[in-house]
Formats: structure tokens, C-alpha cells, sequence
């Protein structure tokens, strides 16, 4: 990350590392053994430090702010107006960021509310665009240093913040940077400013009997008495993005206008594409034979006494 003075404010994007331990101590258990590291990133995507760990019990907020409490930290890097990109789990700490100077993004609170409404999704889609390569890079640590995804024994305890700077250092010097969708990316920019300010008018209308509006119903998978209904409006006979006119859904997210939420987005790819299959593949599928008695071996075939 640079220290030198200039227009363009730095970008953290700030994220939680958490490293199973076991014999943690009773009084720092939490729901889980687990150890903490603060994960900073610079844009683009360099891991700036890997901190911890920390005890489990601590949440988000109070781990940032004792980072940037901290008078040899990280703060002697930062200037006012640099911007924090964090998740839901930081909101308690962004009153005290702010204070320093700094901006923070994060995605829109819902509270009791059933949506947030359109302009708080299509914010938080820009922010969850910022921070989707936050959990890849963690993702790639833990597949590429095998170390970092088994239980460290206690006696490794001391060692174990040096072994994930030590991976951190080797991912900037050697991997190569996360882009997405690189080849469309002015596309994109420009689809997303356009529609920043949209309103979701499909959500407004009563949808009763358009033949060019698709209804149906997806259900949640957190809930299971959960059913969202869906709205897309489409127009026929045409090849591309470009013929989804229109969507909305009744989930927490429906009405954003910059993308859609992932109920929409599966019907789309089910009706344009994988109905178009031979076979439909499954996440995991391999975990379904598992326990299949089928494919066990019989070592004895019938209980016997004699040795």
C-alpha cells in the first residue's frame, strides 16, 4: 500500500480469517474453537497484512477497531478519506471509522424489514462487486497451503500467524491477480451506472396476465416455509441479455436494478440454458452415493464364533 500524498484515496478491503484450533481455553471459547485473523487487502487485491490471531469471542467491529486503535498499526498508513469496503459483521465499528475520516461501503442493513428497498440493493451490489475476491483469495490460501485448512497443534500456536504472512507474501509475489469478466468490463461499468438510479417498475405494477412476463416460484433455502415469487419480463425471440427487459422477486434483495438476486438468476439459467442439456449437473453430487450399501464390500458374509 502507498504512503505518499495524492488525489486518489486508498481502498481496504477488510475481511475475518478463521483458523479451528484445538484446547482452546474455556473463558475465550465461543459457539466454535477457532482463531481469528484480520485480513487486509489493498486494491488491487494485494494482501497488505495478515493479522492475529485473535480470540474467538471477539467479533468483526472489536477487532477492527483494536487494529486501528493500535498507535504502530496500520492506521500510520492510512490518510482521511481512504475507504473501508467491509461486510455486515463491521457495522458496529463504522461510527468510529467515520470519526477518524475515513468512508466506509458496506451492503444495507434490512433489520425487520422483508426487503431493503431498490436503491439500498443496487449499493450494496456495488460493494459485494468490490469484496467477492476477499473470500476467493482466502479460498485459494486454504487449497494452495493445505497447512492452513487442517487443526494446528497447540504447540504450532506461536508459529501460526507467521505461517499465514508467509502464505499471504508468497499469493502476492506468485498468483496471479482476480479479475472478473474482464473482457466485458466497460460493458458492464456502463450497465451498472445506468441503472444505478432505476427504479424497480415491474415490483410497482400489478402483474396479472402478461403473456410477456414469466411467474414463477423458488424456494428458499434457509426456509424451509420460505416461497419467493418471481417476475420476469422478457421480450421473445431475441439472443442475449439484452431480451430481459425487467425482473423483480420477493426476497430481501429483489429489487435491485444492478443484476438480480440469485432466485432470478436461476430461473434464467434453467430456462436459457441447462434445461438445453443432456444432464443437469449437481453441487457435490459425488456426496450422494456415499453411503450407498450398494457399493460396500462385504468382508464377512456371515457371523462366526471360531477364531
Amino acid at each position: 500500500m502507498s504512503t505518499s500524498k495524492n488525489n486518489n484515496p486508498k481502498c481496504c478491503i477488510c475481511s475475518k480469517f478463521i483458523k479451528k484450533v484445538p484446547g482452546v481455553p474455556k473463558h475465550i471459547k465461543s459457539d466454535e474453537d477457532a482463531a481469528e485473523f484480520s485480513t487486509i487487502f489493498d486494491c488491487p487485491i494485494i494482501v497488505v497484512d495478515m493479522l492475529g490471531p485473535y480470540y474467538a469471542n471477539l467479533n468483526d467491529a472489536a477487532i477492527m477497531k483494536e487494529i486501528i486503535d493500535s498507535p504502530d498499526g496500520i492506521c500510520n498508513l492510512l490518510e482521511p478519506g481512504d475507504v473501508f469496503v467491509v461486510d455486515r459483521g463491521f457495522r458496529d465499528v463504522q461510527a468510529h471509522l467515520e470519526d477518524k475520516g475515513y468512508q466506509v461501503l458496506m451492503p444495507a442493513l434490512k433489520g425487520k424489514r422483508n426487503q431493503l428497498m431498490t436503491t439500498e440493493s443496487n449499493a450494496s451490489r456495488y460493494v459485494t462487486k468490490i469484496r467477492w475476491v476477499v473470500e476467493a483469495v482466502h479460498g485459494m490460501l486454504k487449497q494452495k497451503y493445505h497447512l492452513l485448512d487442517q487443526k494446528f497443534d497447540n504447540k504450532m500456536l506461536p508459529r501460526v500467524g507467521s505461517f499465514y504472512r508467509i502464505a499471504s507474501f508468497l499469493h502476492n509475489q506468485y498468483n496471479k491477480r482476480l479479475s472478473s469478466d474482464a473482457e466485458y468490463f466497460d460493458e458492464i461499468v456502463e450497465m451498472m451506472e445506468s441503472r444505478n438510479n432505476t427504479d424497480n417498475t415491474l415490483a410497482e405494477e400489478f402483474v396479472k396476465d402478461q403473456t410477456n412476463v414469466l411467474k414463477a416460484q423458488v424456494q428458499s433455502r434457509h426456509i424451509g416455509r420460505k416461497v419467493y415469487r418471481c417476475f420476469i419480463e422478457y421480450k421473445p425471440d431475441t439472443i442475449g441479455w439484452s431480451g430481459i427487459l425487467r425482473y423483480c422477486c420477493e426476497c430481501a434483495n429483489g429489487l435491485r436494478t444492478i443484476g438480480c438476486c440469485s432466485h432470478v438468476a436461476a430461473i434464467i439459467f434453467y430456462l436459457a440454458h441447462a434445461r438445453y442439456l443432456a444432464k443437469i449437473p449437481r453441487p457435490a453430487e459425488i456426496l450422494n452415493s456415499l453411503f450407498n450399501k450398494d457399493n460396500i464390500t462385504t468382508v464377512i458374509d456371515e457371523d462366526s464364533e471360531e477364531d
